[in-house]
């Protein structure tokens, strides 16, 4: 995932987030996401200054600072491999495992810390989670192989 405002592209590598510079071509650094090993396209809100890891088991899920990487805060669905998606005009970030039936709602404040808002219900396996700008939640169905929206129902986080 790249990030405009600082140069950088982001990736996972091993048990963090490798921060690359675009313009150097060069690693600028590997940062820890506190788990073993790391899942899932980072997701990346360059005005608030975040970078979103996940994790290859428990479907864990954190918020790295995209400027030093240090970790921010965390949070566990359940399940598997993290999917990770983001709205970066709600401030809502959309966590679950796979496999792992529970999507997680989170509220992430302007100082990171992320707060449980609601939890819905997918299929059991489905290895894709995004959103959009008009509120809602996109997640892959593997037994269908078809997609399930969900809607947002929160106000946005600040």
């Amino acid at each position: 995932m790249f990030d405009l405002k600082r140069g950088r592209a982001y990736t996972q590598g091993g048990g963090g987030i490798v921060a690359i510079d675009v313009v150097k071509r060069e690693v600028l650094a590997l940062w820890p996401a506190g788990c073993s090993s790391s899942h899932g396209i980072p997701v990346v809100d360059e005005e608030r200054g975040f970078v979103f890891a996940g994790c290859s088991s428990t479907g864990g899920g954190v918020v790295l600072d995209a400027n030093d990487g240090h970790r921010i805060a965390g949070y566990e669905t359940g399940g598997g491999s993290a999917l990770m998606g983001y709205s970066a005009s709600l401030g809502h970030f959309y966590l679950r495992g796979d496999p792992g039936e529970p999507v997680a709602i989170l509220g992430v404040c302007a100082n990171g810390q992320m707060t449980p808002l609601a939890t819905a219900m997918a299929s059991d396996h489905g290895h894709g989670v995004t959103a959009d700008d008009r509120g809602h939640i996109w997640v892959c169905d593997g037994t269908t192989g078809g997609l399930i929206r969900f809607t947002d129902p929160f106000p946005a986080a600040h």
